[in-house]
């Protein structure tokens, strides 16, 4: 019986050294996936870093880009506005003082007489369309005063509009020094 008991004991030893062998290996297994789930939590973290500094650096460019171009834009402006001068001077050094002056009333003048005229072809639409008071029923009959009233109307609603909004939008856009001239 002691063989047998021998036997039992070497194989329960053997059973058993398997069995911590297989907790060892599952305990190693273990502590390999926790350390390769930290090592990738640690490159995730390195790499959302170096991410980070990348959008930053192209944020930084793109911001250093848009600088140089508005710098240029300004220039250009600059440079453009010096040689609209720089004619403009050529063209008053050269020409009467009322030839400049009829110039410089030109777009207040237009401006005026563009509005002036709406208002008239308005009274006139509102006093008498059809009627012989009216300017155009005078001349036309009634079908052909409105096309002509309507296609005037709107041509001279479009240049008054278009000369105020130039006259008025130019003046907007200048810098303040400027807008005395």
């Amino acid at each position: 019986m002691e063989f047998l008991g021998d036997l039992l004991g070497g194989v329960a030893s053997v059973a058993s050294g398997g069995i911590f062998g297989l907790l060892g290996s599952i305990v190693g297994v273990g502590a390999k996936w926790l350390q390769e789930r930290q090592r990738q939590a640690w490159e995730e973290k390195k790499w959302g870093h170096e991410t980070r500094m990348l959008e930053l650096q192209m944020q930084a460019r793109a911001a250093e880009t848009e600088q140089e171009l508005a710098i240029v834009s300004q220039q250009g402006a600059w440079d453009g506005l010096g040689a609209s001068q720089r004619a403009d001077a050529k063209l008053t050094g050269s020409v009467h003082t009322w030839v400049n002056d009829v110039r410089a009333l030109f777009r207040p003048v237009l401006t005026a007489g563009l509005v002036a005229l709406v208002y008239v072809m308005f009274r006139d639409l509102l006093d008498g369309l059809g009627t012989n008071q009216s300017i155009l029923g005078a001349v036309l009959a009634e079908a052909e005063v409105k096309e002509v009233l309507r296609y005037v109307i709107y041509s001279m609603a479009f240049a008054a509009s278009t000369a105020v909004t130039w006259w008025f939008g130019d003046r907007a856009f200048a810098p303040p020094s400027m807008k005395g001239r």
